[in-house]
């Protein structure tokens, strides 16, 4: 049985059924103690799913494939040539992000983000000193994960709290698969924008889930909804801003995530004003004077031959008016109708960085920047994606 959590179009998040063709049944109940499917349905494309539960705690195994030994001594600089027993190590639990969220390369990362693509066992009951055997008993299933590392910080930091706890370091999902059997011979693939990366297998390793669920239960109590990593093989690579990662566990499903830098903080910036387009200018400002109290503060005919009008709200905001400028003719719409909101106003710093990290979060510059001689206003108009006009001011200092 594949248990999903999932938020609707309505933000009502629920746990849930899925089954092979997508369709999603509802659960009321605990998914650790008692509860039912219902006829309530969903189709997974009208939803959007969601980390498949919310652990306590997560743990990584340390190393657990004998080929990702060498790889491990390269980044710690060690020479270790046996794995003994368990070197569990905590993952933060702010770094889960589910199916189809993006994992973020922080700005300040020396050398790059790397995938680990693993399957993850989800306890079931409260586990204390389990011994090896018993301990399978208390995996409610198993689900998906991909343990992003970042290598520099994992050799130079004593722990691994950043390198491996980074917020988005923690992909994991699409859901809990109950009748999965991890000692049988699952692959684990890890596949960069369509091309295999990484091939390992349950059952190769060293250290199964019975045994690590035992060995740190001696010491921590776990609890439902906790989970233990399996670890990972071979040597992963970097990944790149706008690579597509995806972790498959045969028997479990795909996990899939996109990969992107992380935006530098938002510069400081100053709403402006609002720009109107209308037939008759002068008529629509009174109109807003008396509907909203409106204050007209100029109207002059500009050399491009529209006639301009200078409001502001209440609240200070400004509101431009403006009719047809010189060999441009508006709809015919009747006299006093506006046409809408032409553009709207943005007052930036630094109007290089911001058409940079505009265009990064998808807008098209469509004019400019122009910089008028004797102002030094710079200008420049931007296409947001849904289609909007946007200003761009950038203002000297007085």
């Amino acid at each position: 049985m594949k248990i999903c959590k999932f938020r609707t179009s309505n933000a009502q998040e629920s746990f849930g059924v899925i089954t092979e063709d997508n369709i999603i049944y509802k659960i009321d109940g605990d998914i650790f103690g008692e509860f039912q499917q219902t006829a309530n349905t969903f189709d997974r494309k009208d939803v959007k799913l969601l980390p498949p539960c919310s652990p306590k705690q997560m743990y990584g195994p340390g190393l657990n494939f004998l080929d990702h030994l060498q790889m491990a001594n390269e980044a710690l600089g060690t020479n270790a040539t046996t794995i003994e027993q368990p070197d569990p190590w905590f993952k933060s639990i702010t770094s889960i992000i589910g199916e189809g969220e993006n994992v973020v390369i922080p700005k300040d990362s020396p050398s790059g983000i790397q995938y680990e693509g693993e399957c993850i066992a989800v306890i079931g009951k409260t586990t204390r000193r389990a011994d090896e055997n018993t301990a399978w008993d208390n995996i409610f299933g198993y689900t998906c994960g991909n343990d992003i590392s970042e290598r520099t910080w994992q050799r130079d930091d004593r722990e691994f709290w950043r390198a491996k706890g980074s917020d988005t370091f923690a992909p994991i999902g699409p859901w809990i698969e109950t009748s999965f059997n991890p000692r049988e011979q699952n692959a684990m693939i890890v596949r960069v924008n369509g091309q295999e990366v990484q091939k390992a297998y349950t059952s190769d390793m060293f250290f199964n889930f019975g045994k690590l669920i035992s060995f740190i239960s001696q010491a921590i109590t776990l609890s439902p909804g906790d989970m233990i990593w399996s670890g990972t093989s071979g040597h992963p690579e970097n990944m790149s801003h706008g690579d597509i990662v995806e972790v498959e566990v045969e028997n479990i499903g795909i996990l899939t995530n996109k990969v992107v830098n992380e935006l530098e903080k938002l510069m400081a910036y100053k709403f402006n004003h609002v720009h109107i387009k209308s037939q008759n200018p002068e008529e629509v400002a009174n109109w807003y004077v008396e509907a909203f109290q409106f204050e007209i503060l100029s109207s002059v005919f500009r050399d491009s031959g529209d006639q301009f009008v200078r409001c502001k709200t209440k609240d200070g905001v400004a509101i431009n008016i403006s009719g047809a400028r010189t060999n441009e003719v508006l709809p015919e719409l009747g006299s006093g109708v506006h046409l809408g909101i032409e553009h709207f106003g943005i007052e930036v710093d630094n109007m290089e960085k911001e058409l940079t990290r505009l265009e990064t979060l998808g807008a098209s510059v469509l004019e400019g920047p122009n910089v008028n001689p004797a102002t030094g206003m710079s200008i420049a108009f931007i296409g947001t994606p849904d289609g909007s006009r946007i200003e761009i001011m950038e203002i000297p200092s007085s």
